[in-house]
């Protein structure tokens, strides 16, 4: 658990992709097809920084310059912190501000938004907070719903060194037949609506994000409900 390298674009002046991705989705000038898109509730505690109270705050201070004060006002540091302190506030900083590859948080739905605009658009959370980790080894560390998490749903062979579909309980085990019917039926007819489940809406339509939730808890949110768990309005405005 340890981000500290810089973040690559992706690529682009080639035959195949000639233009800037973010750009092409903002004008519209990609493929007309409907997209899927979404995130994880806890993508930066994958990529957290253990770190005590001094490195914590230098931390903000080396990515967030003379914005840093506001940062540290927002996720300050716990008066009774555990020794995952440093790891908790920096994945929720890394997930809300999008500072790993734009993924999670603020970014997300600015994309969201963006693709939403041109073509049929389904968004979701994955927050599943309470499920297995992605790898063993880190004692009490809770991993949330960090990066990954929600693919052994998708894919029962999916591991990183430990099997995690073998481990769920009856709810996930249900959140993953949910989950693999959903995106049968998007790969199929380009609709998360399946019988038997609950309605998806396009994003479009009203600006709901789907949170999917173990023992058939999925409900569709509204968008201001993530943007205020991601602190989306400070992101912004900073």
């Amino acid at each position: 658990m340890a981000y500290g390298g810089t973040v690559p674009l992706p690529a682009h002046d080639t035959t195949f992709l000639p233009d800037v991705p973010r750009g092409s989705i903002a004008a519209g000038t990609f493929a007309p097809v409907p997209v899927l898109m979404g995130a994880t509730r806890d993508e930066g505690r994958f990529f957290s920084e253990s770190l005590d109270q001094a490195g914590y705050e230098g931390w903000v201070r080396s990515i967030f310059g003379e914005r840093a004060d506001k940062v540290l006002e927002l996720y300050p540091w716990p008066s009774e912190a555990d020794e995952f302190a440093g790891d908790y506030l920096s994945a929720a900083i890394l997930t809300d501000s999008g500072q790993i590859y734009g993924i999670g948080g603020f970014p997300n739905l600015q994309l969201t938004r963006d693709l939403a605009a041109h073509v049929p658009t389904y968004a979701y959370e994955f927050a599943h907070r309470e499920g297995p980790g992605p790898m063993a080894g880190y004692g009490t560390y809770v991993w949330g719903a960090a990066h990954t998490a929600e693919l052994p749903y998708l894919f029962p062979s999916f591991d990183m060194g430990t099997p995690i579909a073998p481990s769920f309980d009856e709810g996930e085990q249900a959140l993953a037949a949910e989950m693999k019917v959903r995106w049968g039926a998007f790969v199929k007819g380009g609709t998360l609506d399946a019988a038997g489940l609950a309605p998806w809406p396009a994003f479009n339509e009203g600006g709901q994000v789907a949170s999917l939730r173990a023992g058939g808890a999925s409900v569709a949110v509204p968008v201001a409900d993530v943007k205020s768990e991601h602190n989306c309005a400070f992101w912004d405005g900073l």
